[in-house]
């Protein structure tokens, strides 16, 4: 399972993580990720719905080994463009922007 959440800017952003993430953070070199609980605890999700919330967003903010993975087998991303901080993967897509 995974989290999903929308916020709404000028920009449609939708934020996506693994659930065992959630509230941790990550450090990789000089680069570090908060996977914070107010941007990214929203609604539970499955893969299909993960996928139906990244059709109807501008920007996709993306976090955790296994989204990622499930994603790029799924063939919706490249996990070979995943950065690694820490040991966990995170992606940022832009669409329509």
């Amino acid at each position: 399972m995974f989290f999903v959440k929308f916020h709404k800017r000028e920009k449609t952003i939708l934020a996506v993580c693994d659930v065992d993430v959630l509230g941790k953070v990550f450090r990789g070199g000089k680069v570090k990720i908060e996977v914070n609980e107010k941007f990214y605890a929203g609604e539970k999700a499955d893969l299909k719905k993960v996928i139906q919330c990244m059709e109807a967003a501008d920007i996709i903010n993306i976090v955790g080994n296994k989204i990622v993975s499930e994603l790029d087998k799924a063939g919706i991303i490249s996990k070979e463009f995943a950065m690694d901080i820490g040991g966990v993967k995170h992606l940022q897509l832009l669409k329509n922007v």
